[in-house]
C-alpha cells in the first residue's frame, strides 16, 4: 500500500512539473521573424536570381490593340518587353504562361494572353549563356492598379523576381 501511495505521489509530482513546463512554454512569446519584403525591380533594371537574369525593358498600356486583339471598352492590354538570360550552368526551361504573371493591388492574378505583340516570348529551353527576348501581354480592366510582374521559374531551383510595372 505504501508503494501505491509513493507511486501516486510521484505521478502527481511529474504531472505538475509537466504542466508547469507546458505553461511556461506556451506563455513565453517566441521571437517573430520580420518578413523581408521581396525586392521590387523597375522596368529597365535587371533582376538576377540564381541561374537567370530578367530585364523588363519597357511596358506599354494599349487600349486600341489591333485585329484580332482589340480590347473591349474599359479594358487594356499591358505589353511588357522582356529579356531573359540563362546565367547558370544548366539549361533553363521557360514557359511564360506557367511561370509569369501580373498581380494587382487587390491580389488578382493575370496570366499572359495572346495580344497585340510583334514578338511573343515563347516557351523554350535556354542554354547556359544564351538569352531570349520577347513580349508578354496581359488583358485587364483599366481600373486595375499596383501592377507587378513576377517570374517564378521553379521554386526549388531559383527565387522569383518581381517588377513594379508603374501602373
Amino acid at each position: 500500500m505504501v508503494a501505491v501511495i509513493v507511486t501516486a505521489l510521484s505521478v502527481h509530482s511529474v504531472r505538475q512539473r509537466v504542466q508547469r513546463t507546458v505553461q511556461a512554454a506556451v506563455s513565453t512569446p517566441l521571437p517573430s521573424p520580420t518578413p523581408l519584403p521581396p525586392q521590387l525591380f523597375r522596368p529597365t533594371q535587371t533582376a538576377e536570381a540564381g541561374a537567370y537574369a530578367l530585364t523588363v525593358t519597357s511596358v506599354q498600356a494599349d487600349t486600341q490593340g489591333r485585329r484580332p486583339y482589340v480590347p473591349a471598352r474599359g479594358y487594356v492590354y499591358y505589353v511588357a518587353d522582356v529579356r531573359l538570360k540563362n546565367t547558370g550552368q544548366n539549361p533553363l526551361a521557360v514557359n511564360p504562361v506557367a511561370q509569369m504573371f501580373v498581380r494587382d493591388s487587390k491580389g488578382t492574378v493575370f496570366a499572359p494572353v495572346n495580344g497585340p505583340v510583334d514578338t511573343p516570348l515563347a516557351a523554350d529551353t535556354i542554354a547556359p549563356g544564351e538569352e531570349r527576348a520577347g513580349q508578354l501581354s496581359f488583358l485587364m480592366l483599366q481600373s486595375r492598379t499596383g501592377l507587378r510582374l513576377t517570374f517564378d521559374p521553379n521554386p526549388v531551383a531559383a527565387a522569383p523576381v518581381t517588377f513594379d510595372l508603374g501602373y
